[in-house]
């Protein structure tokens, strides 16, 4: 039981509480090693535990003495159900609980507030069975103990149950124990590294230690461990002591290094001679090997070493350094050699020159050079030029010269520098300006060599001749263009009209932009594609067109288009009576037409002759139409129309009276005439008030004044004037009754 109790008290709590309930003898709890507790709240080594009843719950005093207690434990009495809850100023694991039950078979409930419930028994006679949190006594108690047990650590725990006749007896009692003290740890402070260094972290004042994030440590576990962090991080070092554990934060800031530089990194030197070392990249600099230098501090120094030295300078921004490294060569003779020391190149072209023999090297003048410096460069200069390279300084110098000869290329023109040719045909292309020439591509030319050639390509085609003197060449190109023979033809969207023919013409070529010309066969000529064209005189003609390439002067012409123009017919005829007749009369049409063969005569009656001449059947009055159509042996007509007036005897009646009613029997004032050619009536009042007008002979009155509104029943004047067929005026007046019942 000891084991149990300290394996849970190291494991989770800084204390433990050992509760123990029911009627217990002295031997119970010695066995138990518990000692009673019967007033609250009660203190053991600074846990403090209070109590609170509900139900039927006394405190039964020493009126126990069975139990051998100086005081006696709790008592709950025969009234009922009972609950009491327990509580812990520091988390616990295991609880002691002592029971008793005068008449048996008593049911103890028991809930903690965290963790899974577990139990023991320890000491007692009662025979006990456990049904997930509920304990059954299952015969008389002779004081029994229950030890709880929780997964978690709890501060608070509930015992209930339901009474009986004879009471239940509970008690709690706290045993000794050893507190579990959360460990306190030291650690090395944080602080600020430089990158790439390394820092050792340490932890004391617990049992084990972790540590995290794994980043950069050497270990996660450990009193001590090797952080080398590349970015500022914050380590947690975790320590526990038993089931107790602290943390601590280390936070490692780090901070870049400079990047040191010494310029030059590697020199050569006569004896007593002296180079200058500049080192850059940070604020202060210290160098390791004063020997031959001017100086053991600052960014510059001049080293003049007796032999060969390494310099080393340490350069810092102010918590971090770095280093870089110079080497000072000391020779005691400078050899170079230079290749070549002749060249000849032409203009726009390179050669390499290389020397050899010393660590670094100086070119003059940089004019048409890749480098100025470096054992290898590319001269291509526009003018002859005398290089010189040097090595080494001060008194301890050599030098090397290299003449470039800048040859010029021949000045080549080539003529014509283009030409276009009709299909077939052959142009000669001419080159100047060198002393040897070179023809391609082969195909179509005389030659593929000589200052001239005839060139009869097949296709459009870009020569390129290459002109040399000497080593150096030039080329020049010149482009053939090979026009495609022209094809034309025309049409006509008509070939024949009489009288005048205007025609529009459609060309189909090869060459749609090309020049044309039109020849109408008229005398008159068109320079517009697709020309349009009017014949004004009868006959004949024969239309074509040329089209012309102006690039090459290619020229096709078209077939001709053969156009007729035919006479014109022309009707004519006269009316030998005139254009007036009485009604009944007969009319004589004498036909005076010109270039007709055929005639066709049409009356307004509908009726049609073929004679040459007319004579009209007996007209009726009114007007009648008369039309001619002349027809040529060609096909040509022409039509003539002419009118002729039938007059009848004119008349007009008048009415006197009229009922505007709307029975539809004598509703308007309206005039009956015939042969009448003009018309006016208007309508007074008694007063002289004209009441209404109208021009035409088909009108009437309605009876309405100009407003609209009906006219009083009475007597009206109305005064008329017309112009008959025979152009004679008349003017009717007189009286008219207006009745509307």
């Amino acid at each position: 039981m000891d084991q149990l109790f300290f394996q849970y008290s190291l494991r989770n709590f800084p204390g433990l509480f050992i509760l123990l309930m029911s009627l217990l003898h002295h031997q119970a709890f010695a066995q138990c090693n518990c000692t009673p507790t019967s007033s609250f709240p009660a203190t053991v080594n600074g846990i403090t535990v209070n109590l609170t009843n509900t139900g039927s719950v006394t405190n039964y005093g020493a009126n126990w003495p069975s139990c051998g207690l100086s005081a006696g434990p709790m008592w709950v009495g025969s009234a009922g159900a009972f609950s009491q809850t327990f509580t812990f100023s520091q988390p616990v694991n295991t609880v002691y609980y002592v029971i008793t039950a005068a008449s048996g078979f008593e049911a103890f409930t028991f809930n903690v507030s965290a963790g899974t419930l577990s139990a023991t028994q320890c000491g007692g006679t009662c025979p006990f069975t456990q049904v997930g949190n509920t304990f059954t006594c299952n015969g008389n108690d002779d004081g029994t103990v229950v030890v709880l047990n929780s997964t978690s650590s709890y501060t608070s725990f509930t015992v209930s149950g339901a009474g009986g006749s004879n009471g239940s007896l509970v008690g709690i009692c706290i045993q000794s124990f050893a507190n579990c003290t959360t460990p306190v740890l030291s650690t090395t402070p944080s602080m600020t590294l430089c990158s790439g260094s390394s820092q050792l972290l340490t932890a004391s004042g617990a049992s084990t230690y972790s540590w995290s994030p794994a980043a950069g440590l050497s270990s996660t576990s450990g009193a001590s461990v090797t952080a080398t962090p590349s970015v500022t991080t914050s380590y947690t070092v975790t320590g526990t002591t038993g089931t107790c554990t602290t943390n601590e934060v280390i936070t490692l800031s780090v901070t870049p290094g400079p990047t040191v530089q010494v310029n030059p990194s590697l020199a050569s030197i006569c004896p007593g001679s002296t180079v200058a070392l500049t080192a850059t990249g940070a604020t202060s600099y210290s160098w390791n090997t004063p020997a031959g230098l001017s100086s053991a501090s600052g960014p510059t120094v001049d080293a003049s070493p007796a032999s060969t030295t390494i310099y080393t300078v340490t350069g810092s921004n102010g918590t971090c350094s770095s280093a870089a490294m110079a080497t000072v060569n000391v020779v005691s003779a400078l050899s170079l050699t230079l290749s070549p020391q002749t060249a000849t190149i032409c203009a726009g072209g390179a050669t390499t020159l290389t020397a050899s023999g010393s660590a670094s090297y100086t070119w003059a003048p940089s004019t048409g050079l890749s480098s100025a410096t470096g054992s290898t460069v590319s001269a291509s200069p526009a003018a002859t030029t005398v290089y010189t390279v040097i090595t080494g300084s001060g008194s301890c110098i050599a030098a090397a010269e290299a003449t470039i000869t800048v040859s010029p290329p021949p000045l080549l023109t080539l003529s014509p520098a283009s030409v276009s040719i009709c299909a077939g045909s052959s142009t000669t292309l001419s080159a100047f300006g060198a002393a040897s020439y070179s023809w391609s591509p082969f195909a179509g030319l005389s030659s593929g060599s000589g200052s001239q050639v005839v060139a009869n390509p097949a296709a459009t085609t870009v020569y390129t001749v290459t002109g040399a003197v000497g080593s150096c060449s030039a080329q020049a190109t010149t482009t053939v263009n090979i026009v495609p023979a022209p094809v034309l033809s025309i049409v006509s969207d008509a070939s024949s009209a009489c009288g005048r023919l205007c025609v529009t013409f459609s060309e189909s070529s090869n060459l749609p932009g090309a020049l044309i010309l039109y020849d109408f066969g008229d005398g008159t000529t068109s320079t517009v594609h697709n020309a349009s064209h009017c014949y004004e005189t009868a006959g004949s003609y024969s239309a074509t067109a040329t089209i012309t390439d102006q690039s090459a002067g290619c020229t096709a012409s078209s077939a001709p288009v053969v156009l007729h123009i035919y006479p014109k017919a022309v009707a004519m005829f006269s009316i030998a009576e005139g254009t007036s007749l009485p009604a009944g009369s007969v009319a004589h049409a004498l036909n005076t037409s010109t270039n007709a063969a055929q005639y066709l005569w049409r009356m307004c009656s509908g009726a049609q002759y073929t004679t040459k001449d007319l004579t009209t059947p007996a007209l009726g009055p009114g007007n009648c139409c008369i039309s001619l159509l002349a027809i040529s042996d060609k096909g040509c007509r022409d039509s003539l129309t002419r009118c002729l007036d039938a007059v009848s005897e004119p008349f007009i009646i008048i009415p006197n009276v009229f009922t505007p009613n709307n029975d539809a029997r004598n509703d308007v004032f309206k005039v009956s005439a015939s042969g009448i050619r003009s018309f006016n009536c208007s309508i007074f009042d008694r007063w002289g008030l004209k009441m209404y007008e109208w021009n035409d002979v088909s009108g009437w009155w309605d009876g309405k004044t100009k407003t609209g509104a009906p006219a009083p029943d009475g007597s009206y004047f109305f005064i008329i004037t017309y112009t008959d067929e025979n152009d004679i005026s008349k003017t009717e007046k007189g009286f008219l009754s207006l009745f509307r019942n």
